[in-house]
């Protein structure tokens, strides 16, 4: 018979390698599951971003880029760019589209056109841009002028339109002024315009891109562009360029390297 000292001597290491081997091979499963979730976010980042990059708007606008006429952004539209602040026009609106109380940046596509009557290019792509807004009833046009008054403006619409347009808001920027650096309290300067005109596309309250100077708006691609903005709802999160997947990809380095090394331990450890 064996001696029960001996005999719990005896089971003794077992027991204690029995543990280790068990946690090294907890150990082991822990870092497969943490290293296979890397993968499937990461994949998921990687099939966001195609999406994204694949979506019409993406499409279109990348065209556009080319053009050098737009400038892709990426921003959030601010609460102190309050439109309803802006001196509004002295004829009264005949519906909720010329009403800049109606207007919620944060909600549709809105188009925030910066203009003036002394600039050449802004006059040229007014009436397209008129013809926008009453054809694409999707999209609200406001226009913020940085003319000193409104008689000029009025000369303006006599002479093209046969009097004030409708179907957009018209709007006068009253800390604004003539030609020349603008004050820091305009829209213009919290936007960051750096001329006129500039156009800023509004989408569910961020501020997706911009077109820098004159546009023909009747353009089919630029219709295009703004039939797609119009037609996807976007995603929560989501921005038009689509972000690196450097940190992602160092990510699961790491994890593969520690899961080698814990491997090779667990090897060492084992032939020990």
């Amino acid at each position: 018979m064996l001696d029960p000292l001996s005999a719990a001597r005896y089971r003794g290491p077992m027991s204690v390698g029995s543990t280790a081997s068990l946690g090294r091979k907890v150990i082991q499963w822990v870092f497969l599951g943490l290293t296979l979730c890397a993968f499937i976010g990461y994949g998921s980042v990687l099939l966001g971003q195609r999406i994204q990059s694949n979506s019409p708007e993406e499409v279109q606008l990348n065209n556009l880029e080319a053009t050098q006429k737009f400038q892709r952004l990426d921003q959030s539209w601010q609460s102190q760019w309050n439109l309803a602040a802006m001196e509004r026009s002295p004829w009264k609106a005949q519906s909720a589209k010329e009403d800049v109380l109606q207007v919620d940046p944060n909600k549709g596509l809105v188009l925030v056109n910066l203009w003036a009557t002394w600039c050449e290019p802004c006059k040229a792509e007014f009436p397209s841009m008129v013809k926008l807004a009453r054809e694409q009833p999707g999209v609200t046009l406001v226009f913020v002028s940085y003319d000193n008054n409104w008689e000029a403006q009025l000369r303006f619409f006599n002479q093209h339109f046969g009097g004030v347009p409708r179907g957009v808001v018209l709007l006068r920027d009253p800390a604004g002024k003539g030609q020349g650096t603008q004050p820091p309290d305009t829209l213009w300067q919290g936007l960051g315009a750096t001329a006129v005109p500039e156009t800023f596309i509004v989408r569910n309250g961020d501020v997706v891109s911009k077109v820098i100077g004159g546009l023909n708006w009747n353009h089919p691609e630029v219709r295009q562009y703004l039939l797609a903005l119009q037609s996807r709802t976007p995603l929560v999160g989501c921005q038009a360029t689509p972000r690196s997947s450097a940190p992602g990809a160092w990510l699961l380095f790491v994890l593969l390297m520690g899961l080698v090394v814990i491997r090779r331990r667990m090897c060492v450890s084992g032939r020990g």
